[in-house]
């Protein structure tokens, strides 16, 4: 790793040399963080300009795909499949003990995925019946019923659930109006 490292930065003149001690290690680490660092910082805009573009086109795809023949179930399990290989490999590659889990949490596993499956289906079921942008708008009000599940779940104050409730239709507002 040392190596590859050194390689990335190309800060060290003879890569073939051994290092000689553990201060040229992290001297070496901390190059490649600072690295990785400023190469973030450059691109850091552009994430979410992507992931506006991703989201956006996805309408399109489920569409496409849904009128040659693919059931929003199996466009579900490709998507969820496709999404999952990568992170998989990553964590592979990085820190396998993000595997673990603790049982008692895994009724919660299951309920989030069961609602995130439930989710995706009703949201390819809508983009194939409404406009696409009608779509958008009703899967935005998801953090309004998050909201009302807090208050019965976690006894959240009245005060901010009304005050996140007046951001959401207010963007709502905003979205059809404007």
């Amino acid at each position: 790793p040392e190596v590859q490292i050194a390689i990335l930065t190309r800060r060290i003149n003879d890569l073939n040399a051994p290092l000689k001690n553990s201060c040229e290690y992290y001297t070496v680490t901390w190059n490649a963080y600072s690295y990785l660092s400023d190469l973030m910082k450059k691109i850091y805009l552009i994430l979410p300009i992507l992931a506006g573009i991703m989201f956006g086109s996805g309408g399109v795809f489920v569409r496409t795909l849904t009128q040659n023949g693919i059931d929003s179930a199996t466009l579900l399990f490709l998507r969820f499949s496709i999404a999952t290989l990568p992170i998989v490999i990553a964590i592979l590659l990085t820190d396998r003990k993000l595997f673990r889990i603790d049982l008692s949490e895994l009724p919660l596993f299951i309920v989030c995925g069961i609602c995130i499956v439930g989710l995706n289906l009703c949201y390819n079921e809508a983009i194939n019946t409404v406009p696409l942008s009608l779509a958008a708008v009703l899967l935005s009000l998801a953090p309004i019923y998050v909201l009302i599940i807090e208050i019965l779940l976690f006894q959240i104050y009245l005060y901010y659930l009304l005050l996140g409730l007046l951001q959401v239709l207010d963007g709502l507002l905003l979205y059809i109006f404007l």
